[in-house]
């Protein structure tokens, strides 16, 4: 499975920004304005239940010092990229 990117970053209103490898999550942030709250790597998987495309958010980025809220930022990047609405 390849896991993806994320940082959410803060700039008033919490937002997922979800990218690939080889970019550090560092170098990514360094590009956005705002602050950045939590990060970490993500997946998309089917739902077995209701056979939708969700998103899973865990781990940490090393180069920020800085792990994911992974409930959290799960709901927040279903919301961004899947329309889901947040719980």
């Amino acid at each position: 499975m390849n896991h993806l990117k994320y940082v959410v970053i803060d700039n008033g209103t919490p937002i997922p920004y979800v990218f690939p490898y080889p970019i550090t999550h560092n170098d990514f942030a360094q590009n956005i304005k705002g602050h950045v709250v939590s990060a970490g790597f993500c997946f998309p998987y089917i739902d077995s239940v209701t056979h939708n495309v969700k998103w899973e958010a865990f781990g940490k980025s090393h180069s920020l010092n800085i792990g994911s809220n992974p409930e959290a930022d799960s709901r927040l990047i279903n919301k961004y990229y899947c329309g889901y609405p947040v719980d």
